[in-house]
């Protein structure tokens, strides 16, 4: 099996470091932006080959997966080109897939050619019990985040709310409301809710809540739902990558986990 991975930051690297340990794995091709970071990356793992961004066809070429990780201007750029290509996309920057054309293409490009789209879990757990529970009556799925202020620094809505994040004395709610406008604000912060959103209810009926804690060092998500099946709340609290205080260490994981689903042929949950 041949993968490509696109962008190379902490979640790139984790998944390359997991992918040279398994056999079923023969190539890993790198590409990003940064035409440094896949040279480096390609010396660093002993399967790995460097890609320019600019050839994409090149790329692409003998490839039985992509390994999306960069941003989801990269997923706009490349989803639909991937899976036309007949090639598996494995999607990390789940917000891109708030905008409804992009996803309806994308899944519209997986069917015509036989090529299949898989979205980890990512930040969050108990998306596998909520796909299950949208099969029948589904009352309202709830997601509330909470992380450090810093991991929210840059955000212009923040800015523009005038909320002086390095400042904060206690916890305060920064956006309340649909997930579909959250994913859209805070695009490097909420791919969790996209992802719950696709997996039950769809963005505009799930509902999310943002808060900004001074005092926790984790970032904390519970989600919440209800419906025919009865209701559930599962609570994680995940530790931030080692690089990236904006990026839970257990988003890497999920995606390591679902590579090896996908080279075992199993999949549970």
């Amino acid at each position: 099996m041949n993968i490509g991975i696109i962008g190379c930051g902490f979640i790139g690297s984790t998944i390359a470091e997991a992918a040279d340990s398994m056999p079923e794995i023969e190539v890993v091709k790198f590409t990003d932006i940064d035409t440094s970071r896949p040279m480096a990356m390609a010396q660093k793992h002993k399967k790995g080959i460097s890609h320019t961004m600019n050839d994409m066809e090149g790329f692409l070429r003998d490839l039985d997966l992509v390994v999306e990780c960069a941003s989801p201007v990269a997923v706009k750029e490349c989803g639909v080109q991937v899976l036309s290509s007949g090639i598996d996309l494995m999607v990390l920057s789940v917000a891109a897939l708030t905008d409804d054309e992009l996803w309806q293409d994308m899944r519209k490009a997986a069917k015509s050619n036989k090529a299949n789209i898989f979205i980890p879990s990512g930040g969050v757990v108990g998306t596998d019990g909520l796909g299950s529970a949208v099969e029948a009556q589904m009352d309202h799925v709830t997601l509330t985040t909470t992380k450090h202020p810093k991991s929210f620094l840059g955000v212009k809505y923040v800015h523009d709310q005038g909320i002086d994040l390095m400042n904060l004395k206690e916890p305060v709610v920064i956006f309340e409301g649909q997930a579909k406008e959250a994913a859209v604000l805070f695009p490097k912060n909420l791919n969790v809710s996209t992802t719950v959103s696709v997996a039950g209810i769809g963005t505009e009926r799930t509902k999310v809540k943002l808060i900004a804690d001074p005092a926790i060092t984790v970032n904390r998500h519970e989600l919440k739902f209800q419906g025919r099946f009865g209701e559930c709340t599962c609570v994680v609290s995940n530790s931030p990558s080692m690089t990236n205080p904006k990026t839970s260490y257990l988003a890497a994981l999920s995606a390591i986990a679902t590579l090896r689903k996908i080279v075992d042929c199993t999949w549970i949950g």
